[in-house]
């Protein structure tokens, strides 16, 4: 059996449902709705951590080809 248990009050945003991915910024600015996007969004989330334990392995985020940079 696998449990999942987080120790954050909810509700509360996170990653997962509320994430757009860098690949898909470009399509906003085309759109010409990636300003209005910008403006409510949440944090950019620039990096990724995997972590087991006291063991932890971290990642820039890569950026999108032809996405503008906030």
């Amino acid at each position: 059996a696998v449990a999942i248990v987080e120790k954050s009050v909810f509700p509360r945003r996170k990653v997962c449902g509320e994430y757009i991915s860098a690949s898909n910024l470009a399509l906003l600015d085309q759109l010409e709705i990636a300003d209005a996007w910008r403006a409510n969004a949440g944090p950019e989330i620039r990096r990724v951590g995997l972590f087991s334990g006291e063991t932890c392995a971290e990642a820039p985020m890569p950026h999108a080809k032809g996405a503008l940079q906030a």
